[in-house]
């Protein structure tokens, strides 16, 4: 990834001069520095006697971006213009469709006000938040609503998602003007499970979205206009343009693990070695469960590379991988979620503690293989392919009979196995 600081230099720059007194800024005027944050400083301005938001886009807080360093072994992505750009189109064409959905829920955005991502703003709001428990109610019913509508679609939804933990922290952000209830500032840069299972910045399921459109074009139309719609649309694409171009500059493992692209790769490889056929290509199965283990595949990824960043090739990722998948069978068995709590069993915690690199990472293809056992080889292959360059196979070839027989066991169907008898003994 190629870094740009010019962002992050313009917002020192400004909070600076703002403390010697107001400065001109494309039109307005900009009066006080108000907070920082993951994705960028948050500025007040006037224009034409009306108080604004000025937001620009950088990661300007230092926790943040140590919490990006730490996951990714990179600096944060909002370093890259084409991720700050891929935020910038996201937000105008979500804008639209939550309009859409609910006419009583505005997601006041800064991009509309805005010529330049670098720089954008929104009119200062001054409606109060919910200061009644039935106003509390209310506003808990629509993020709600609006919440379940958002992950249906794949569009982030945890600046507004009350069983996230930051939103007692974001109620501010959530005003009422009588019965329309207004989010402000809608996604700032947070880490987030992908539905590929992956953590990057408020991840968007594009072809959900579009899926969506399609099945809904005339009412869209009818409730924004023919204008708005295209909007929403071409916002759409170019946030989908820019997510790529990011993605592309990046060479982090996670990154290459979760992505689609890479993982057709994999599959296309295990066609032509005939491990796979072209049917049983088709019927891999990405979402529901399946994508739920995937995420805490890339967890567990994500933690042994966190680990790896201070202590190399020393193991140490082995204990939180341990206390993640403990944490979560406990959070399940208490909320009842029988299914999912399956997934973090004594199997998974135990190929989990295995001190091998890259096996290690195995243990979440032990409850995926239950439910489709080409899922499991499949993300099998494409880890040892993607961390070490080598197929699974490849990979195994150089480990003692008795580490090969467990890979085989774990991951490989029985009518693959005979693709595997890469022991000499054997």
């Amino acid at each position: 990834m190629v870094k740009d600081r010019s962002m992050l230099r313009e917002i020192r720059a400004l909070k600076k001069q703002v403390k010697k007194g107001p400065v001109e800024k494309q039109g307005y005027v900009v009066t006080n520095h108000l907070a920082d944050g993951h994705a960028g400083s948050v500025f007040k301005a006037e224009k034409g006697g009306q108080d604004y938001i000025l937001k620009i886009m950088a990661p300007s807080a230092i926790p943040g971006r140590i919490m990006y360093k730490l996951f990714f072994q990179e600096e944060h992505g909002y370093f890259d213009k084409e991720a700050v750009n891929a935020a910038f189109w996201k937000r105008k064409a979500v804008n639209r469709i939550t309009r859409h959905f609910d006419s009583d829920i505005d997601i006041l955005d800064m991009t509309e006000q805005s010529t330049d991502y670098n720089g954008f703003y929104c009119p200062f709001i001054k409606h109060p938040s919910a200061q009644t428990p039935q106003q509390e109610k209310y506003v808990l019913e629509k993020t709600t609503k609006l919440k379940n509508y958002f992950n249906s679609l794949g569009l982030p939804s945890w600046s507004f998602n009350p069983d996230y933990p930051f939103y007692k922290n974001r109620k501010d952000n959530l005003r009422l003007n009588g019965d329309k209830l207004i989010i402000i500032d809608y996604e700032s840069a947070v880490l987030t499970p992908s539905t590929d299972g992956y953590l990057d910045l408020d991840p968007v399921d594009f072809e959900k979205v579009r899926q969506h459109i399609s099945e809904n074009k005339q009412s869209l139309v009818d409730c924004l206009g023919s204008s708005d719609f295209e909007i929403m649309q071409d916002s759409l694409d170019k946030s989908e343009h820019y997510t790529q171009l990011w993605h592309q500059g990046e060479k982090r493992r996670i990154q290459r693990v979760k992505s689609k692209k890479e993982l057709k790769k994999t599959i296309d490889s295990l066609i032509e070695d005939k491990i796979l056929s072209e049917q049983e290509a088709e019927e891999l199965d990405c979402n529901g469960l399946n994508a739920y283990i995937a995420k805490n595949l890339g967890v567990h990824l994500a933690i042994g590379c966190t680990a790896g960043l201070f202590t190399g090739p020393i193991p140490i990722g082995l204990f939180p991988r341990g206390l993640w998948t403990i944490g979560n069978r406990i959070y399940h068995e208490i909320k009842r979620n029988k299914e999912k709590a399956k997934v973090h069993s004594l199997g998974v915690l135990a190929w989990s503690s295995i001190p091998i690199p890259v096996l290690n990472y195995f243990g979440y293809l032990l409850p995926m293989k239950k439910l489709n056992e080409t899922n499991a080889l499949v993300y099998g292959e494409h880890l040892t392919r993607v961390l070490k360059g080598k197929s699974l196979g490849e990979y195994l070839e150089r480990k003692p009979k008795f580490v090969q027989s467990m890979v085989k066991n774990a991951v490989v169907p029985k009518d693959k196995r005979k693709f595997y008898l890469i022991s000499k003994k054997e």
